[in-house]
C-alpha cells in the first residue's frame, strides 16, 4: 500500500512538473480588451507639444505597445537591451464621449496623460476639418487605463487574469497573461508586485482584479523555484487601473 501511495506521489508530481515546464509555449487567440483586433489597440499617449496650426499640431502621439516582439524580457535583459519600439502615430484629437466621463474626468485623465501615466485602447478614423489636404487622424477611445505611479513601464504589457487552476503541490499555473495587441497568451505560475512599488490599497486592488477580472501591467518573466521544479513568474514594473480610480492619486 505505501509502495502504491509512493507512486501515485511520484506521478502527480511528474505531471505538475511537466505542465509548469511547458505552459510557456501556450498560443491562445482572444483578449478581454478586444486588443488584439485589426480596428482597436491599445496606445500609450503622450501630448504633441510642435507649435503649428491645428489639426497639424497640438494633439497627442500615440504608440502602439508590443507591436515589435511578443518576447517578454528577463529582468536582465529589460535591463541591458535596447527596446525597440515603433513609431509614434499623431492624431489630432481624442474624442472620450463612449466612455460617459464627466468634463472633470476627462480632464483629469489628461493630466494623466501630459504625466506620461495613460493607456487608452481605441479605434482610429479620419478627423474631419476645413482644409483636407492633409490627412489627419483622430482616436475615439475605448478605454482608458492610468499607471499607479511615475515608475518607467519596464518589459512587456499584459493583461493578466486568474487561470482558475488549482493545484495540490507549485509550481501551478494559476494565472493567464493575455499580451495586449497581440494574440499571444500564456500561463504562468507567481505573478509579483514588488518592484511595481504598489501602495497598500494600490495592491489590494490589484490582487481584486486579478482574481475576479483582470489587470493591465507590465512584467518581466522570472524562474519560479517550486517544491516539483521550477516555473514560469511575472515581476510587474508598473500596473494600470481603470480611470477613473481613486488610487491613482
Amino acid at each position: 500500500m505505501k509502495n502504491i501511495q509512493r507512486l501515485i506521489h511520484v506521478f502527480v508530481l511528474s505531471c505538475a512538473f511537466l505542465m509548469a515546464t511547458n505552459v510557456w509555449a501556450q498560443n491562445n487567440v482572444g483578449s478581454s480588451l478586444e486588443a488584439g483586433s485589426i480596428n482597436t489597440l491599445v496606445y500609450s499617449v503622450a501630448p504633441d507639444y510642435r507649435r503649428c496650426v491645428f489639426p497639424l499640431c497640438g494633439g497627442y502621439w500615440l504608440t502602439p505597445v508590443n507591436r515589435v516582439s511578443t518576447h517578454v524580457p528577463s529582468l536582465d535583459e529589460a535591463d541591458a537591451g535596447v527596446i525597440i519600439e515603433p513609431s509614434p502615430i499623431y492624431v489630432a484629437s481624442i474624442e472620450f464621449a463612449k466612455l460617459g466621463l464627466s468634463s472633470a474626468q476627462i480632464t483629469e485623465f489628461k493630466g494623466l496623460i501630459g504625466e506620461g501615466r495613460a493607456l487608452v485602447s481605441g479605434v482610429l478614423s479620419d478627423f474631419e476639418w476645413a482644409y483636407n489636404t492633409f490627412d489627419v487622424q483622430m482616436l475615439t477611445a475605448t478605454g482608458v487605463w492610468g499607471s499607479a505611479n511615475n515608475n518607467a513601464p519596464v518589459g512587456s504589457f499584459l493583461e493578466v487574469s486568474s487561470s482558475g487552476i488549482v493545484c495540490i503541490t507549485t509550481p501551478c499555473p494559476y494565472y493567464n497573461a493575455q499580451q495586449i495587441n497581440t494574440f499571444y497568451s500564456f500561463l504562468f505560475h507567481e505573478l509579483n508586485f514588488d518592484r511595481a512599488e504598489l501602495t497598500s490599497s494600490q495592491l489590494l486592488l490589484a490582487q481584486s482584479l486579478v482574481s475576479k477580472k483582470s489587470l493591465i501591467l507590465t512584467g518581466t518573466r522570472f524562474v519560479s523555484q517550486g517544491v516539483a521544479g521550477n516555473g514560469v513568474g511575472i515581476a510587474a514594473t508598473q500596473v494600470f487601473f481603470p480611470f477613473p480610480s481613486k488610487v491613482l492619486y
